[in-house]
């Protein structure tokens, strides 16, 4: 199950950041273009619950927005791995309680 579940989020990562390397141009909006990597990594950070998977997976990914741009390595795993990390946190801590459901 582990296995099947890793294996599909490495297609994932794989397609869309081929994606967004090929076609978001395309789509910007004043300028700005659309990390559609980093929206899924956000997204899947939500769902997770694991804290070493989420940071490996991030970092991953961060790893390849990094090979795909042609900048500096390491400017995307950071901002990735941190960016996943934190809404993993603040997504449990926020659900888990009952702050929600009060507000």
């Amino acid at each position: 199950m582990l296995l099947t579940k890793k294996i599909k989020y490495i297609a994932l990562i794989l397609l869309l950041v081929l994606f967004e390397q090929m076609t978001a141009k395309y789509f910007s909006v004043g300028g700005a273009v659309p990390m559609f990597a980093f929206c899924f990594l956000l997204t899947a950070a939500m769902n997770e619950t694991e804290f070493s998977f989420t940071a490996v997976f991030s970092a991953f990914c961060g790893f390849l927005c990094d090979i795909m741009s042609g900048a500096g390595i390491g400017t995307y795993i950071l901002t990735f791995t941190l960016s996943a990390l934190a809404v993993l946190e603040l997504h449990n801590k926020l659900f888990s309680s009952r702050v929600l459901f009060i507000i």
